[in-house]
């Protein structure tokens, strides 16, 4: 028995994957303790198990009965002595020995990395120190969240899990040793969420890295005396006032000294931000981006404002976010991407320029949503040629 352990989209499209491949054994799931089986801003294992008739069991009954295990941000502590004869895996968000444990997604942007990616090892008896298979990396900028960095794992985990998933079935990996050098290790206590606030008597630089690495709108957004924050700009004013005192205040962002430049702290403006790019081409996106998350911050249903853009066909703004950085193969909470949205645009005014312009900057029109189905899926054979031209 193939057993998958864990929780979100990642679990989800390992099971997707192994459902649909040819042969596979009995498949079951042992679900994290806070899957209610509703999905949310990812989706629920639990629910899509059952969805497709896929027993639910318990780690004791994966110990016992699995024959392949898969740990997929999974919650609990595995013990791979206890296995009667599985196979042991996990994938691990970041790319190993680096970052060991916990808060995968803060520490590499709290320490202003410029690559991150995720790593497909062997269980052992340590904390993410069992032998490596393989890896994905990516690059990270400096605008990059904590929950723009957990969303590039995601979908380089799902990438690495897709390329490897026939050896793991077959058992045909090669597993080598991690590295001592540059082996890192954090842990559940290394951030307590329950006092986070960012420290302001710190570097500009510093302080920017916090702003960054503590702005996950599902769970927390960086917080100053009490208020909350979500983005920030370094100035080029050296800091003449204690660190941390308060400089100005414009209702737009408030601006602090720190122990070299003043820094801008920005407030939250995405429901403002949002219904305008609605009815409207924006009228200077990276001003406007500073009320923001990021450039890829997502609603609550997982839009992005590229996606806003291309469905509405304000095709400056679109432009605007992608030379800004945006990722133009982004997708929602249902996996509806980028291009989808450009598609429904394009076929309502009989106009496919910019939607084949999307394709040629790298826009991936054979991306699946979380249905499983494709752009070509949605049109008829007729439109498809005409998006295309």
């Amino acid at each position: 028995m193939i057993v998958i352990a864990g929780k979100n989209n990642i679990a989800v499209h390992a099971l997707n994957t192994l459902a649909r491949l040819p042969g596979t054994q009995a498949l079951a799931v042992v679900c994290n303790v806070t899957d209610d089986g509703q999905d949310g801003w990812q989706r629920s294992l639990k629910r899509h198990a059952e969805t497709l008739g896929i027993p639910v069991i318990t780690l004791a009954q994966a110990y016992d009965q699995a024959t392949l295990f898969l740990s997929l941000e999974f919650d609990k502590i595995v013990r791979p002595e206890r296995f009667r004869q599985a196979r042991c895996y996990n994938i691990h968000f970041s790319l190993l020995p680096r970052y060991k444990g916990m808060y995968t997604a803060i520490w590499p942007v709290l320490n202003g990395d410029r690559e991150a990616g995720v790593s497909l090892h062997v269980i052992d008896a340590g904390i993410d120190t069992g032998e490596l298979i393989a890896q994905r990396t990516f690059k990270l900028t400096e605008w990059h969240s904590a929950k723009d960095l957990y969303l590039k794992c995601i979908e380089a985990s799902c990438l690495l899990f897709d390329e490897q998933v026939q050896a793991l079935v077959e058992g045909a990996v090669s597993p080598y040793p991690q590295a001592a050098e540059q082996s890192t290790y954090y842990s559940r206590q290394s951030i307590d969420f329950s006092r986070l606030k960012v420290d302001l008597v710190q570097t500009a630089w510093q302080v920017s890295r916090q702003v960054r690495a503590y702005a996950f709108r599902n769970y927390q957004l960086p917080s100053v005396e009490g208020e909350r924050f979500v983005n920030c700009r370094i100035t080029n004013t050296r800091s003449s006032h204690k660190a941390g005192s308060l400089v100005l205040d414009t209702g737009a962002y408030a601006e602090y000294a720190t122990i070299d430049y003043n820094i801008r702290l920005f407030r939250d403006r995405q429901s403002e931000v949002f219904a305008a790019a609605q009815t409207r081409e924006l009228a200077d996106v990276p001003e406007t981006l500073l009320g923001l998350c990021s450039v890829d911050d997502r609603n609550a249903i997982g839009w992005t404002l590229l996606m806003i853009a291309c469905y509405n066909g304000f095709e400056r703004t679109a432009r605007a976010l992608l030379e800004a950085g945006a990722d133009i193969n982004a997708s929602n909470a249902k996996g509806t991407t980028v291009l989808m949205y450009a598609k429904d645009h394009a076929l309502k005014v009989r106009d496919s320029t910019f939607f084949r312009w999307l394709v040629g900057q790298g826009a991936d029109i054979e991306r699946r949503d979380l249905t499983g189905r494709r752009l070509a899926d949605y049109v008829s054979a007729q439109d498809y040629d005409f998006l295309l031209g």
